[in-house]
């Protein structure tokens, strides 16, 4: 039953959280003296300099399972399902998606989940996971306990078709041998900016360009839940710095943003998304393309790879202004996907009047977005030309522009891109920055067509840790028996011993290893007798010891919250037993989440965390975000050690 006992160098901790559910039963208070519970009380108070609310839910997390069923062809290489707590999609940041559960799937089944998960997440994402380690995700609440992964997904994605349609019939609609209208100076051009001496706009003609919007399908009605999950409620949300996300995605810099190339079928544009809130820059604003292949650049400096796509022309693809009224109405502040523009091939060079343009890119082609801004007469006479400027997806070209007018506002460095690259359930999204802040979800375009292949996701388990006082009598450092936990599938669970900051004699309940056991005192874990503290007094990596890990088989129905999994301390010194704390007891056993870093030795929790003690008093995530995420605003110098942890191989 047991297997997989390691011993591994004390790893960071990523910790999740514990809270009652009414289908698993929990502990009762040990019955006590009403002078000793006068005693801890007044200790309590003393400590803590508060009375705590008598109904303070110490534990914070939620059960539940879910039923994910895989009936769509295109998941026919799906290797397993997951319970992430946040969509995969762009999360590569320490706040990334955590898995909750996972098990081996195939296409045609129906797979049951058990999970827990922290109670701050009101909606969770059922993943299939393929063998080549792309994702599709679809978002479901907390509580549902079916999620169906149907043919209306993403669609098939073979050669010559985007999605939901066929992209060599789509073009057949559009004007067979498109022709340019003219030229102008781009913005940059006109404001003798370097290196844009030569920078010249190209539009279609006046006949071409009224005939280039293209009807497509729209998204169902669950796609576009998915997608705005993925987008909005996770990556990019709306009125948020998102730079920091963008610099970490793995498309940032892949080739100065250029992480898809053509392979010889059309590039299709589809606005599917855009928010203006009060203002109205975005219907003011044009987007337009340009092409290079990399070994044209490939030899050349930083500087001359600059002056180069600098020198490129840019030709127009979508009029927003015009693609916003009849035939097409791009909706504010809600994802609909009617119409699309094809991208036109004009080959290599400075195009001529007489230039015929093609819908079929030759392959090994990047392509670039730039984005054109044009305030209204009204306001260029009442505050000039503040908002008129191109932004790139490239922020190598954005160094004149980012510093300038309007766009200056943004905060944006002068070298950061305008543009994003996102990746969701097997299509590609350009999401742009038009304005003043760094959102980056003005307007967002699925690029249909194309190669683009997005880079795994890396995602961990989501982590457990249990922290125990293991006297009634405590000083709540609560790092007297430390424990950490993970689930590793649907039948394996990890259990780690961290640190022991007592002298007494403690075993460890409810977790039936091979090594850790009830039979096994805790300092013996760790080849030391008692009367010794273990990675607790020192913050320095180098001063700590192994911790001990275990891998145990348990049922499919497994659940932290279930009182028969959960560990308790028996302390043969005083006789006492510590279960976990519920409702209407003091703090000396908690489960907590996050990267959490327990306390040093002699070193209260409120101290160590000053948020601690207003979530105690009652507060919940709506009062005080901070007080309800008190575990990640850790004083330093006065909590452990952040150490990596070996990779472990099972």
């Amino acid at each position: 039953m047991k297997k997989n006992v390691l011993f591994v160098v004390a790893g960071l901790l990523l910790m999740t959280s514990c809270s009652h559910n009414m289908d698993f039963s929990q502990p009762e208070p040990q019955p006590q003296e009403p002078d000793k519970q006068e005693t801890i009380k007044a200790n309590v108070e003393k400590i803590f300099g508060v009375n705590f609310d008598p109904n303070q839910d110490w534990c914070t997390t939620q059960n539940g399972k879910v039923t994910i069923t895989i009936d769509n062809p295109e998941l026919k290489d799906v290797e397993k399902v997951q319970i992430l707590t946040v969509s995969p999609f762009g999360n590569s940041d320490a706040n990334g998606a955590l898995s909750l559960n996972e098990k081996k799937a195939a296409y045609g089944q129906s797979v049951t989940l058990y999970y827990d998960a922290p109670k701050m997440y009101n909606r969770l994402y059922a993943a299939c996971v393929m063998k080549n380690g792309e994702y599709y995700i679809k978002g479901f609440n907390v509580g549902e306990q079916n999620v169906v992964f149907t043919s209306n997904i993403a669609g098939a994605r073979t050669r010559g078709t985007a999605g939901d349609f066929d992209l060599d019939e789509l073009v057949k609609k559009l004007p067979q041998e498109p022709v340019l209208g003219g030229s102008e100076k781009s913005f940059n051009n006109s404001r003798n900016w370097s290196g844009w001496e030569n920078d010249l706009l190209y539009s279609l003609s006046a006949d071409d360009e009224a005939a280039m919007c293209l009807t497509i399908p729209d998204y169902t009605d669950d796609y576009r839940t998915d997608l705005y999950d993925a987008l909005f409620n996770n990556y990019l949300k709306n009125k948020v710095d998102n730079i920091g996300k963008i610099k970490n995605s793995p498309y940032y810099m892949s080739n100065n943003n250029y992480p898809f190339t053509t392979d010889g079928d059309p590039i299709i544009l589809a606005p599917v998304y855009k928010n203006d809130g009060i203002y109205h820059e975005i219907e003011n604003c044009d987007i337009y393309y340009y092409y290079f292949k990399q070994e044209d650049i490939k030899n050349l400096s930083e500087e001359e790879q600059v002056l180069y796509l600098k020198s490129l022309p840019k030709y127009k693809a979508v009029e927003l202004y015009t693609s916003i009224v009849d035939p097409y109405e791009m909706i504010n502040n809600q994802i609909k996907r009617e119409t699309a523009f094809a991208l036109i091939y004009w080959g290599d060079g400075v195009p001529t009047s007489d230039t015929k343009g093609q819908y079929y890119f030759p392959e090994g082609y990047n392509i670039g977005f730039m984005l054109r801004s044009i305030d209204t007469p009204e306001k260029r006479e009442k505050d000039g030309p503040i908002r008129d400027g191109e932004v790139y997806c490239d922020g190598r070209l954005n160094t004149d522009i980012n510093k300038h007018g309007h766009f200056n506002t943004s905060g944006l460095q002068p070298t950061d891109p305008r543009m994003a690259w996102f990746w969701a359930n097997g299509r590609k999204y350009l999401c742009c920055e038009s304005g003043s802040d760094k959102d980056f979800n003005d307007i967002v375009f699925e690029v249909l067509g194309g190669i683009m292949v997005p880079p795994p996701p890396t995602i961990d388990q989501n982590k457990y840790t249990f922290c125990f006082e293991d006297t009634p009598i405590g000083d709540y450092d609560l790092n007297d028996v430390v424990i950490r936990a993970y689930r590793q599938d649907a039948t394996h669970v990890v259990w780690q011993v961290v640190a022991c900051g007592a002298y007494d004699e403690l075993y460890i309940h409810n977790i039936n290893g091979d090594v850790i056991n009830s039979d096994t005192e805790v300092h013996h874990l760790f080849g030391k007798s008692g009367k010794v503290f273990i990675n607790t007094e020192s913050a320095d990596p180098a001063k700590q010891l192994p911790i001990v890990e275990e891998t145990v088989e348990v049922d499919e129905d497994f659940s932290f919250l279930k009182s028969d999994y959960q560990p308790y301390i028996m302390d043969k010194t005083n006789g006492a037993e510590t279960h976990l704390s519920i409702k209407a007891q003091d703090p000396h056993a908690i489960m907590v989440p996050y990267e959490f870093r327990y306390p040093l030795e002699k070193i209260c929790i409120k101290d160590a965390y000053t948020y601690f003690t207003l979530w105690a008093q009652g507060l919940s995530i709506t009062d005080d975000e901070n007080g309800f995420k008190w575990y990640t605003f850790p004083v330093e110098g006065k909590v452990s050690a952040v150490i990596p942890t070996l990779e472990i191989t099972y």
